[in-house]
């Protein structure tokens, strides 16, 4: 029994072109880290169940992982959930989900 998440992460208009240049998206996945690609989408795998999954970005040459906002999803047995990560205008605003109906 497993199912999906297919998640692309964006920056806000405000801020997009900053973010695209000086951090790196990072997915974060009941607690374990998964690297990304803005706009590009990207395919986690997951058991059937509860899962926590938050977006968040990390500055080039830091350690630190900012801007995220955890929320849990209910994954059905061969379901896919479509999520779109996207921060506020602030840099600093962190990464709201919102599901999608498709990618």
């Amino acid at each position: 029994m497993s199912g999906q998440f297919v998640v692309t992460v964006r920056g806000h208009w405000v801020n997009a072109c900053y973010l695209w240049v000086a951090a790196r998206p990072v997915l974060v996945l009941d607690g374990v880290e998964h690297p990304t690609r803005w706009g590009k989408a990207t395919t986690l795998s997951v058991a059937a169940g509860m899962h926590t999954l938050a977006a968040g970005i990390r500055y080039r040459g830091t350690p630190w992982l900012l801007a995220l906002l955890p929320r849990e999803f209910d994954v059905a047995d061969d379901q896919s959930i479509h999520i779109t990560a996207r921060n506020g205008p602030m840099n600093s605003d962190p990464f709201s989900l919102t599901v999608t109906d498709s990618p």
